[in-house]
């Protein structure tokens, strides 16, 4: 009984201390030092990495960072990456060392490459942990801001941003990139190549990624250092978004006529007159879809390619690239997908016009 009685008197005593334990606040992680600009570039030169990325669409330029560096991992924009059959980087002593895509997330614009060869050398940049950062924000956008003809000779660059919004729900993005959301909304100047560049805050620490610069505007548009945080497990596992090579827009968004006045077979017959003809059937018969600018990989394969307009993946109805990802995001690679739609100008005859397609392609590794 005695025995009985400690046992309980432990167990309450235990209680009692682990509820002391829990009521005791945790002490917000310690933050790095401040560091002046000469400092933050100094330490950030290493982690900093320029891409050049050679695909069938041709050559195109970014920046990367580097997240582990003894085995040389470095995150950057996957529309640098997209496509690309041929990747190199330029380390901060100026020399070239090729690169393999590890993972990718193409609908949330994220790939992570590993540097093949020494990667002696190299530093890391760290994730910033804390909140949503608060407008007004300072952030420094780390950069090669290339050009093709540039790549291997150009030094890092920054540029001063300022956070206007911290979290843009529908950003306007151009046709060519993926339906990433939410985004932090920058002010300030970012040039060409600077996609895939880290944004850091006073500390050094990574507050996110840029994807898109308007420099009419002088603003930018940048990934949550949240995003980057949570794909990089999955990055790092090899895990690959397969998109079956499609790229292109809401049909709603396409000026049909414009399309078919530049198209070489339908130009001569109707051109502008015909396209709008079509978008106009479109209308009519609540027909909606995905336009699809250009094609690749398992869907070229299958013949469906530019000018087609996907209506439907796997059963469901698919209006925009969003919802391509939506649908594809819970299937596996090796899985087979069936695709549905409709020709649009993808033919070169009248009686190609509205032709329906079924074409069953398969998700690749």
């Amino acid at each position: 009984m005695r025995g009985a009685r400690a046992i309980v008197a432990a167990a309450a005593v235990a209680a009692l201390v682990a509820a002391g334990c829990a009521r005791t606040p945790q002490p917000p992680p310690r933050l790095p030092a401040a560091l002046s600009d000469q400092q933050l570039v100094e330490r950030a030169r290493t982690a900093v990495v320029a891409v050049l990325t050679r695909g069938p669409g041709g050559a195109t330029t970014g920046t990367g960072f580097v997240v582990d560096a003894q085995r040389g991992l470095v995150l950057t924009a996957a529309h640098v990456t997209q496509d690309a059959g041929n990747i190199k980087v330029r380390l901060a002593d100026r020399t070239t060392r090729p690169a393999r895509k590890i993972g990718e997330q193409k609908c949330g614009d994220i790939s992570l490459l590993q540097i093949v060869g020494d990667v002696r050398g190299l530093t890391m940049l760290p994730l910033a942990t804390g909140g949503r950062p608060a407008p007004e924000t300072r952030g420094t956008l780390l950069h090669y801001g290339t050009n093709i003809e540039g790549f291997g000779r150009q030094s890092m660059s920054t540029s001063r941003l300022t956070l206007s919004n911290p979290l843009v729900e529908h950003p306007e993005l151009p046709s060519g990139l993926p339906p990433v959301a939410p985004l932090l909304q920058w002010q300030g100047v970012v040039p060409r190549g600077a996609s895939g560049g880290a944004i850091l805050d006073r500390h050094g620490l990574v507050l996110g990624m840029a994807v898109l610069g308007e420099r009419e505007e002088s603003q930018a548009y940048a990934l949550r250092v949240e995003e980057l945080r949570a794909a990089l497990p999955a990055l790092r596992r090899g895990v690959r978004q397969d998109l079956l090579g499609l790229s292109g827009l809401s049909v709603r968004d396409v000026d049909l006529g414009a399309v078919f006045a530049q198209d070489p077979d339908y130009s001569r017959l109707g051109g502008r007159a015909l396209g709008g003809a079509v978008a106009a059937i479109l209308r009519r018969n609540g027909v909606t879809g995905f336009y699809v600018t250009s094609a690749g990989g398992a869907a070229e394969d299958a013949g469906v390619g530019y000018g087609d307009l996907v209506t439907h993946v796997n059963g469901t109805r698919v209006r925009s690239m969003r919802g391509l990802c939506g649908v594809l995001d819970s299937t596996t690679p090796g899985e087979r997908v069936t695709v549905r739609g409709m020709h649009i100008n993808s033919g070169t005859t009248i009686r190609d016009l509205f032709r329906p397609f079924r074409e069953t392609l398969t998700t690749r590794r």
